[in-house]
């Protein structure tokens, strides 16, 4: 998971600012009001869905409780037009903005705020403060001042409060984290190809299952739960902003559905139609901002990871390569007899070092491209005598297998250097490729005067690292002595 950009300190937005968000989140909040209250039926001021108030929580979530008069006014406003009660109106319009003040300030304290999304315990705890906190303050003081107003039945007083309460938490779930993730993540950001097609899947999904623009059938009726796949796609692959737009979107058609007489949730009655769409909205929204969020913490873990990874292996390489030179400058001054065994050793250590300088270059920490190492591994063994040819397509094998065959490569090609060609020129050719459907073979070859690996192995401390370091992986070794010189084949899992 990124770091959001931290946005600017409350204190510092100057009045021009804060004159443009009372009127940008006033406007857009009278709009869902009143497109809000064409949805409902059981009462004029009670709608199944609510998206209001989920601008509102993100509206105090992003700006804090000073934009809480724009709420209001917003409020009062919508409400005026709707029912022309002054007082009921007025006390509605008390009731949203304490609603979004009393969610702002509780998932501030224990949520994370505006950072609520990114985590599941805290998509958790955001969800179960707008659900048993925050929404039923607005539903309480809603209804009871529509009763004394004479608005509403008594009668039907629970069903207008359930339809309430409901209909504010269903739009707190959908637009609070879309337009909170939105402004944190996703601002001067234009949507990547993979992000793109999702949007488009959510709109087509959205548009064949939902839409009253096709007649309704049992088929149809079963693509809803394609909704489904957008939402488990981002949370897995994207992120909260995907996700939470990927609802934003299928909820979005959902409604237009079940408003409008159409779509699989469409009953005789309108009140069963929009508590199928309740439940719908729930269903998909929960737990996909809970995986959204459950992925972002894992990749961020993961990055992490990465970064000390990365950050290890170049402290590793880079003393390898001081170990390597202290041995070669102890190397000079050490006696002629007691020299090759300094070089053999820094030899050692430099192929090590080459195996980390893959590792530090790979995208993936615990694994190695084995085709490009032995080409590395064949720049140091070349010399003015000798040629060396690889032959290598890029395999991709772990760290605790590339770093013994790093060692093992660079050992052979180093002994056939010194004594393949005691006087004269010739060819190292180095070969990897596949064999078999799991298991990878490296050949290195020589041209020059062979040997005979029976004899040599008993005295050779080369020829014996080789073969541990191939049992350590798990491998085969042959080694085959002929007149156009010497091979060594070594096979083994990858």
């Amino acid at each position: 998971m990124s770091q959001a950009p931290a946005l600017p300190a409350k204190a510092a937005i100057g009045r021009r600012e804060w004159l443009a968000a009372y009127l940008g989140i006033g406007l857009a909040y009278f709009a869902f009001a009143k497109a809000g209250l064409t949805l409902a039926s059981i009462n004029p001021s009670a709608t199944p869905v609510w998206p209001p108030s989920g601008l509102a929580v993100a509206s105090i979530l992003l700006l804090g409780p000073k934009i809480a008069p724009a709420i209001f006014a917003a409020a009062w406003l919508a409400n005026q037009t709707t029912t022309g009660d002054l007082a009921s109106s007025l006390a509605i319009a008390f009731g949203n903005t304490l609603e979004a003040l009393v969610a702002g300030a509780l998932i501030g304290r224990w949520a994370g705020g505006a950072s609520a999304f990114e985590a599941p315990g805290s998509v958790l705890r955001f969800i179960g403060i707008c659900l048993a906190i925050a929404t039923p303050v607005s539903a309480t003081i809603g209804v009871f001042s529509l009763l004394a107003s004479g608005l509403a039945d008594a009668a039907i007083v629970p069903a207008i409060w359930t339809t309430w309460w409901l209909g504010d938490f269903a739009g707190a779930l959908i637009v609070a984290p879309a337009v909170v993730l939105w402004t944190r993540l996703g601002s001067g950001r234009a949507p990547d190809l993979e992000e793109a097609l999702v949007y488009g899947a959510s709109v087509l999904i959205g548009i064949v299952a939902f839409s009253p623009l096709f007649e309704q059938t049992i088929v149809r009726s079963a693509l809803a739960f394609l909704a489904v796949l957008p939402l488990v796609w981002t949370g897995l692959r994207c992120g909260p902003r995907q996700t939470a737009t990927a609802a934003l979107i299928i909820a979005g058609f959902a409604i237009w559905g079940a408003n409008s007489g159409g779509g699989p949730f469409s009953r005789d009655r309108p009140e069963e139609s929009f508590l199928l769409l309740l439940m719908f909205i729930i269903s998909i929204c929960v737990p996909g901002l809970v995986l959204a969020a459950n992925g972002a913490v894992h990749r961020a873990a993961l990055a992490q990871k990465e970064m000390l990874l990365r950050e290890v292996h170049h402290r590793v390489k880079n003393n390898l390569q001081v170990i390597a030179s202290m041995i070669s400058l102890r190397s000079r001054r050490a006696s002629d007899d007691s020299r090759p065994h300094f070089d053999v050793l820094a030899e050692r250590v430099y192929a090590m070092g080459k195996v980390y300088d893959q590792i530090h270059k790979s995208q993936y920490h615990s694994e190695v491209d084995l085709g490009e190492l032995l080409h590395d591994l064949a720049e140091s063994a070349r010399s003015d005598r000798v040629r060396v040819e690889v032959d290598a397509a890029p395999f991709t094998i772990g760290v605790e297998t590339a770093i013994p065959l790093g060692l093992i490569a660079i050992e052979l090609m180093m002994n056939a250097v010194k004594h393949a060609f005691p006087d004269s020129s010739g060819i190292i050719r180095v070969g990897l490729r596949r064999k078999g459907f799991d298991r990878l073979e490296l050949t290195i070859a020589d041209d020059g005067r062979g040997f005979d690996p029976d004899r040599a192995s008993s005295g050779s401390t080369g020829l014996q690292i080789v073969a541990r370091l191939t049992d350590q992986i798990g491998g085969s070794l042959q080694t085959r002595s002929c007149a156009s010189g010497t091979m060594h084949q070594i096979e083994f899992a990858q």
